[in-house]
C-alpha cells in the first residue's frame, strides 16, 4: 500500500499523564507510518506537559504545543491551524485504538473514492471491551451533499418527534437509529475543514463534537462507513459529561447554549439548501426539559418554588417552548409528562415525583 497521504492526528491533552504512554504506544505502533501527531497541552498541571516533551524528542513526527487552559474546543482549533496532512483524526488522550486505525481508514478512502470515513468503536472498562457498538447506518457510502444532509445527518444531529413516539409505543429505545457524534470516530478531509472554516465552538462545553460533526457533514460531498472496530472509548471519572450530568445549573446552561447553536445551524442550512433539519432534533428539546425536571425533583439544593422557576425559565426559551407545543405525542403512559408539560408544568413536577422510575423510563 502506498503511503503518500500524510495523516494528521490532533490530540488535546489536559491532566491525562497516567494515560499518555498507553495512547502514545497505540500511535507509535501504527502500521501506516506517514503521519504527524499534534499534541496540544491545554494548561495541564500534572506531568502531562513534561511527558509530551519527552515523546516529542523521541520521534520527529510528534509535535507538542503548550498553551494556557482554555478548553478542548480551542485546543483542537489550535491543532487545526497547525496540521499539514490531507486527512485528519481528532483523538482523545485517554483512549486507545487499533494499530491499523490509520491504515484501514486511508485504504478505505482510496478504494471507495470518498472524502471521509466513519469507523467502528467499542467501550472499554478496566481493560476489558464491554460493548461493541453496532452501526445503525445501512449504506456503505453516502455520495452527494444533499444526500448526506437528508440521509446521514438525522443519525447524528438529534432525536425527532417520531423517535419519541416510537419509544412511547415501546417499539425501541430513545437512541434507536442514532450514532455517536464524537470526533474520534471519523477520519476527515482537511481541505473540506479549511475551505469551509469549520471550527469547534469555543462557547460550548457540551455538544461541541455534535456541532463540528454536523458542520462537517453539511459541507462534505462523500463519506464512507467502515464497520471495523478501531477505537476504544475508555471509561474514567472526571470527564466533562460526568460533571455536567450531576450539576443542574451547569446542565441547564449547557443545554440552552447547544439549543441555540443547533437552531442557528438549522437556519443556515435552510437558507442555503432549502432543507429544514429542525425535525432531526426537535425531540431533544422535549426530552431535555423532562430530564432537567427529573434532576430538579431529585435535587436537595432547591426549594419547590426555586425548582418551578428554574424549569419555567428553561421552558420559556423560544426554541424549547416551540418544540414542546408543536409535538403531538401518541397516547401511552410514557407520554404523560409530555402532555402535562404542554399544559401545567407545576403539576408535571408533582406527578413525576411520585411516579416509579420504571414508568418514567430512561431519559437521556
Amino acid at each position: 500500500m502506498r503511503e503518500d497521504v500524510l495523516v494528521s492526528v490532533v490530540i488535546p491533552v489536559y491532566n491525562t499523564e497516567q494515560y499518555l504512554e498507553r495512547t502514545m504506544k497505540c500511535l507509535l505502533n501504527q502500521t501506516y507510518k506517514n503521519w504527524e501527531a499534534i499534541f496540544i497541552d491545554d494548561g495541564s498541571v500534572d506531568g502531562s506537559g513534561e511527558l509530551l516533551d519527552k515523546f516529542e524528542a523521541l520521534d520527529n513526527r510528534i509535535s507538542v504545543i503548550h498553551k494556557v487552559n482554555e478548553g478542548v474546543s480551542i485546543a483542537r482549533n489550535v491543532g487545526i491551524d497547525n496540521i499539514k496532512g490531507k486527512k485528519v483524526l481528532f483523538l482523545d488522550s485517554d483512549d486507545i485504538f487499533e494499530k491499523t486505525l490509520i491504515e484501514k481508514c486511508v485504504r478505505y478512502i482510496e478504494l471507495n473514492q470518498v472524502e471521509a470515513v466513519l469507523y467502528g468503536y467499542a467501550d472499554m472498562y478496566n481493560g476489558t471491551v464491554v460493548n461493541v457498538h453496532e452501526f445503525v447506518l445501512e449504506k456503505e457510502k453516502y455520495i452527494g451533499n444533499d444526500t448526506i444532509i437528508q440521509q446521514l445527518m438525522p443519525h447524528f444531529l438529534g432525536i425527532s418527534y417520531e423517535d419519541i413516539n416510537g419509544w412511547i409505543k415501546n417499539q425501541h429505545g430513545l437512541r434507536y437509529g442514532k450514532e455517536h457524534t464524537a470526533m474520534w470516530r471519523i477520519m476527515c478531509d482537511v481541505e473540506c475543514i479549511k475551505k469551509n472554516a469549520i471550527r469547534f465552538n469555543k462557547n460550548l462545553s457540551v455538544g461541541e463534537d455534535t456541532m463540528f460533526m454536523n458542520e462537517y457533514l453539511y459541507n462534505c460531498n462523500s463519506i464512507g462507513v467502515l464497520k471495523d472496530t478501531l477505537y476504544y472509548l475508555v471509561a474514567r471519572e472526571g470527564s466533562a459529561n460526568n460533571v455536567n450530568n450531576h450539576n443542574v445549573e451547569l446542565m441547564i446552561n449547557n443545554k440552552l447554549k447547544l439549543v441555540e447553536e443547533k437552531n442557528k445551524f438549522a437556519e443556515r442550512v435552510k437558507e442555503h439548501k432549502q432543507i429544514d433539519i429542525t425535525g432531526f432534533f426537535d425531540g431533544n428539546n422535549v426530552l431535555s426539559t423532562i430530564q432537567i425536571m427529573l434532576m430538579l425533583i431529585n435535587s436537595q439544593e432547591y426549594k419547590i418554588g426555586e425548582k418551578y422557576e428554574e424549569l419555567k425559565a428553561f421552558y420559556n426559551n423560544q426554541y424549547i417552548k416551540n418544540s414542546i407545543l408543536k409535538f403531538k405525542p401518541v397516547k401511552g403512559i410514557k407520554s404523560i409528562p409530555i402532555v402535562l408539560l404542554r399544559h401545567n408544568r407545576i403539576l408535571l413536577m408533582v406527578v413525576c415525583s411520585i411516579l416509579p422510575q420504571k414508568i418514567m423510563g430512561k431519559i437521556v
